[in-house]
């Protein structure tokens, strides 16, 4: 009788409910916010996933650049101008693509990007001529 009567156990409904309505709204926020976080993080993952490919196709290229100038000045020291017509066409031709990846670049970080371009594929056909020709 004398637990029936005590305040603490008719309230212990009403807080379960208020507790309830407290969860319940607080975890759809949450639903919600932890999505929208996650498509964030995830579409900036991607972008820099992009921008590291690029950046690792124009390295590779501003390294082979950096050899044909070398050969075009030491093909022009030695008087092989025929070769070092075929360097600097080279090296003109790698600043062409150096152009190309410099603006992907800046479109990818602009955020301009198309999502069919996954880094993966070559952002160039690159056609190698013959040097001996």
């Amino acid at each position: 009788a004398l637990l029936a009567s005590s305040p603490r156990i008719e309230a212990c409904p009403r807080m379960s409910m208020l507790w309830l309505a407290l969860i319940v709204p607080a975890a759809a926020v949450t639903l919600v916010y932890g999505v929208k976080t996650t498509r964030c993080i995830c579409r900036w993952r991607r972008k820099q996933q992009k921008l590291d490919a690029i950046n690792v196709q124009y390295e590779r290229l501003r390294s082979a650049r950096q050899d044909a100038v070398y050969h075009h000045g030491w093909a022009t020291s030695r008087g092989d101008l025929k070769e070092a017509d075929a360097h600097e066409a080279h090296v003109i031709e790698l600043d062409r693509k150096l152009q190309v990846l410099r603006d992907q670049y800046d479109s990818v970080s602009a955020g301009n990007t198309d999502d069919k371009w996954d880094g993966s594929s070559a952002a160039l056909v690159i056609e190698h001529k013959s040097k001996d020709r």
